[in-house]
């Protein structure tokens, strides 16, 4: 360890204070990269700056130090849990709730669903998130394109549909409360260099389908596949027809 180095101590949102070393960030608070490299000094010290900084408990899950593989080397980010982007909004006297769900696509349109739920005859194209200040007149709106994040692999095989909830959502929470969350992100939303892993074939692969703004809606009452003339819309980059 560095002698520049130094631990930090700060108190939490809830007044406990919180003591972090440099031992402890790599030896309890990182994942290695694959090729068990630990962080550098200079990565060590922003992690714990932004501990300090920013109020976060490693220590409960609030953030980690992820460490990737590339071809520029070893690299880290910090990465902070979607529970800290919650609470932290939470704790905000203007917050106000916020309503999520996915983007499909049914037919030639596309539409917003509540929730994370999605019928077996639709196809998932992304996620969207409105969140409520009681200090402002108009709602935060953010959507997230599942080509953008979809990592192809891991819990985005099993459930892409709560996974681009999420993106979404920490999108919103971003926008609604930038003094206190900007530049925390989740490990869904990054996308770290030593994925291999190819990609599944979803619509959002398609361009022009997110172009359009979706719609609230509930869910659809027909089974139909998607008609092969917007197919090859989308395959020519054009907008879906009116």
């Amino acid at each position: 360890m560095s002698n520049s180095l130094v631990p930090v101590e700060f108190k939490d949102r809830a007044g406990a204070m919180i003591v972090i070393t440099p031992d402890d960030v790599r030896n309890k608070l990182c994942n290695p990269t694959k090729s068990g490299k630990l962080p550098s000094d200079k990565e060590v010290d922003l992690f714990l700056k932004l501990c300090a900084h920013r109020g976060l408990d490693p220590f409960t899950g609030d953030v980690f130090l992820l460490g990737y593989d590339s071809k520029g080397g070893a690299n880290f980010e910090s990465i902070v849990s979607f529970q800290a982007l919650l609470k932290r909004a939470e704790e905000h006297a203007a917050y106000d709730g916020k309503e999520c769900g996915v983007i499909v696509v049914k037919g030639n349109k596309i539409e917003e669903l509540a929730g994370d739920v999605v019928p077996t005859n639709v196809q998932l194209a992304g996620g969207w998130c409105r969140v409520y200040r009681k200090d402002r007149s108009h709602c935060e709106y953010a959507t997230a394109r599942l080509k953008s994040y979809d990592k192809g692999h891991g819990h985005w095989r099993v459930d892409p549909h709560w996974m681009i909830t999420k993106c979404a959502s920490a999108k919103a929470l971003r926008q609604a409360f930038p003094s206190d969350l900007s530049g925390l992100y989740l490990s869904e939303e990054r996308q770290l260099n030593e994925i291999t892993e190819p990609k599944r074939e979803t619509v959002a692969d398609l361009p022009g389908i997110l172009d359009q703004t979706p719609s609230p809606s509930s869910a659809p009452d027909a089974p139909a596949e998607m008609p092969a003339e917007v197919k090859d819309l989308f395959d020519r980059g054009s907008q879906l027809p009116d």
